[in-house]
């Protein structure tokens, strides 16, 4: 019978579910396993009785002992030791300084009949046994209490009010524990949670622990504690049912602390108070496979002087990677520095519902300038992948770093189904590596920035995207080298500013889809954009901001090359499809003069492979060569040099304020200084158009 849940714990990662399209991780959980025959309690199975009462300070044994069983009792301290199977052991009555100690050699049921026990130097409640069942029975709950402790009692480590050597099952009835000492309960082996209600209060310590796995079947469970609330420390986490709720209040104090992490089913809360708390703290993955998880992290960011590097909080916190299939996941970070999620491998979602809404600010060193960390919506150091389900993520606080849904590495959006709103304060996505979208509906806001800024290359294959950005240089689509950025299908619409001759276009080789441009124009709020082919509107946007010199650019397959498309800037429109977000498809013709019709300035069908270079204009000739930039002779030759230049090999006098014997002249007033790094960059000023968490632009995708 040692370690019989252990087959339990194991079945969490064998089952697979079928695989999306776009999957990125393997063996993927599919359903919460079913519970082993052994860890079912069934009273009938305990035939044999031993009944224990405490009155103040006296313990007795009421029953007769049979042959196997024997105790020894000192004041209200007793110690039972057993051979026999089936034996039920019912404590009873009240005391407020002893303990029970339970050693059996084989399987066990506690009951606790009422019991108030309360211990000041040792456990309250004691059981070694391959396998206890605990439950509460009688009409009051039952109370296992350990005291504080003086300044001369030694604490162990593995000190608690219920102290369970072996693996245990907590399977009904109303409990309350206090480990003011130490823990609540301390459990060597596996500890299953399958019913009742348990309550744990006033933790010196990690509340609740098990040095092996925690499986969550059943039972209403509340937990507060001043460190981590429930604790794995070598196995997973599971939740399968029944509800839990967890709050720490301890600085680096977590809700939820394992290698791994599974919900598939039940109610989970989590709220934690402490700096660079976690709620979810997964030393390797995170599955929530079903059921619904809120999560609140309140703490601040914390400074190590001796990593010279912050530690922050987060809501959801996974080493490895995150896998979100249909479960619904409610997120707020409150603290500066924190994290929605913050993941340091692959993010993998396929459905279910994941909210954001992150209140901290960015964080920066006063004196250290490499010190940072930033608020975040969903921070993740490798890939993502979106196959399904609604993601809403709101990143409110100010600062350069504060992005909604950022991924270092490469980032995939997919599925019919799958819906994206993202508002924040810099990116809404920021894609270190290339950026796929093939599906779904992405809105994406920022205050002060690009709406999508991507380093690698965007992908457009399908979907609909709205992507805002901030006047110039900030873009809807920000992609460095536009050469990278290619469109083969969907439709999008970007706002942002005109940077240098045109906004951030299209103009990858894979480009098989005509894409418009209308560049330096006046955009006002609330007024809708208009597109139309030959005065027939495509599309109307209610357009969410005001710049004096903006650009919008648009493509959809109703776009034909060859065809002449205009914009115009109303007060309002008529009829027309609305899909959310400000967004009509194919509304009524709009009657205006053609001369208020804008045409497209820049059409990538006219530039791209469907007739012209896939460079920018003034960009690398298709023979391969650049052009020769203004003042070069096509013979190779530089012509003279303008005044004031001399190529006799030396150099022309310094301008004013410039010295050449090798020293540096000071540097300008609130300029660089040479003593230690940069000075904080000045401030920038961008408006926000008076955005935030109680007036969103958009107000998201309607959902069929």
């Amino acid at each position: 019978m040692k370690r019989i849940l252990y087959a339990l714990i194991l079945l969490a990662t064998a089952c697979t579910a079928p695989q999306p399209d776009a999957v990125v991780l393997p063996g993927i959980p599919k359903e919460a396993p079913s519970l082993h025959n052994a860890a079912r309690f069934d009273a009938n199975s305990f035939k044999l009785n031993v009944d224990v009462r405490y009155n103040g300070d006296t313990v007795i044994v009421v029953s007769d002992l049979p042959e196997g069983i024997t105790y020894r009792a000192n004041g209200a301290d007793i110690v039972i030791n057993s051979t026999l199977d089936g034996v039920e052991y019912v404590l009873s009555g009240g005391m407020n300084k002893g303990s029970f100690s339970l050693l059996s050699q084989k399987p066990a049921l506690l009951s606790l009949s009422s019991i108030a026990i309360k211990s000041q130097k040792r456990n309250a409640v004691t059981v070694s046994a391959p396998l206890v069942y605990v439950r509460a029975v009688g009409e009051s709950p039952s109370y296992i209490i350990d005291g504080v402790p003086t300044d001369t009692v030694y604490v162990h480590k593995n000190a608690a009010a219920l102290r369970i050597e072996g693996d245990a099952v907590l399977c009904g009835g109303n409990i309350a524990l206090r480990g003011e000492r130490s823990s609540a309960v301390h459990c060597s082996g596996h500890l299953l949670f399958n019913g009742g209600n348990i309550s744990v209060e006033a933790s010196r310590k990690d509340a609740v622990v098990a040095d092996s796995a925690i499986f969550v079947a059943d039972g209403n469970i509340r937990v507060i504690a001043t460190a981590d609330a429930f604790k794995s420390k070598k196995g997973s986490v599971t939740l399968a049912g029944g509800n839990l709720l967890l709050h720490s209040t301890g600085n680096k104090g977590d809700g939820i602390q394992a290698r791994n992490v599974y919900l598939f089913g039940g109610n989970v809360q989590a709220v934690v108070e402490g700096d660079a708390a976690r709620g979810i703290n997964s030393k390797a993955a995170v599955y929530l496979v079903d059921g619904i998880l809120s999560v609140e992290s309140n703490g601040n960011a914390i400074f190590s002087e001796k990593k010279a590097d912050y530690t922050s909080g987060a809501c959801i916190k996974s080493e490895t990677h995150l896998y979100i299939g249909n479960a619904t996941v409610s997120l707020r970070n409150n603290g500066d520095g924190g994290k929605g999620v913050n993941c340091n491998g692959i993010m993998q979602m396929d459905g279910g519902v994941l909210l954001v809404e992150n209140y901290g600010n960015d964080v920066q060193h006063h004196e250290d300038r490499e010190a940072h960390t930033s608020a975040k919506g969903v921070k993740c150091d490798s890939a993502v992948v979106i196959n399904g389900g609604i993601i809403d993520i709101r990143a409110y606080g100010s600062g350069e770093r504060c992005e909604g849904l950022e991924s270092k590495h490469t980032m995939t959006i997919a599925g019919e189904n799958t819906s994206v709103y993202i508002y924040a304060n810099d990116d809404a996505i920021n894609a270190g590596g290339r950026f796929t979208i093939k599906g779904g509906r992405i809105y994406a806001y920022s205050a002060c920035n690009d709406g999508i800024d991507c380093n690698e290359g965007v992908d457009i294959e399908g979907g609909f995207v709205v992507a805002n950005g901030c006047p110039t240089p900030e873009q809807g689509i920000d992609v460095d080298n536009p050469a990278l950025f290619s469109v083969k299908g969907g439709t999008y619409i970007t706002m942002g500013g005109t940077f240098g001759s045109s906004p951030t276009m299209p103009m990858g080789k894979a480009t098989v889809q005509p894409v418009l441009g209308w560049k330096s124009i006046s955009l006002q709020r609330g007024k809708y954009a208009v597109i139309a082919d030959n005065d027939k509107p495509l599309v109307a946007y209610c357009l969410p901001r005001t710049l004096a010199d903006g650009a919008i650019c648009f493509t959809s397959p109703y776009v034909r090359q060859g065809s002449e498309y205009a914009m115009l800037v109303v007060d309002a429109i008529s009829g027309g499809e609305y899909i959310g977000n400000g967004v009509y498809l194919l509304p009524d013709a709009v009657e205006m003069s053609a001369a208020e019709w804008k045409k497209a300035e820049i059409n990538v069908a006219d530039e791209n492979e469907f007739g012209g270079s896939p460079f920018p204009p003034g960009g690398m000739k298709p023979d391969g060569n650049f052009p020769p930039p203004p003042g070069m002779k096509p013979d190779g030759n530089f012509p003279a040099p303008p005044p004031g230049m001399n190529f006799d090999g030396n150099f022309p006098a310094p301008p004013p304020g410039m010295k050449f014997d090798g020293n540096f002249p000071p540097p300008p007033p609130g300029g660089m200084n040479f003593e230690g790094g940069f000075p904080p960059p000045p401030p920038v000023y961008k408006d926000t158009e008076g955005y935030g968490a109680d007036n969103l632009p958009g107000g998201g995708w309607l959902l069929r």
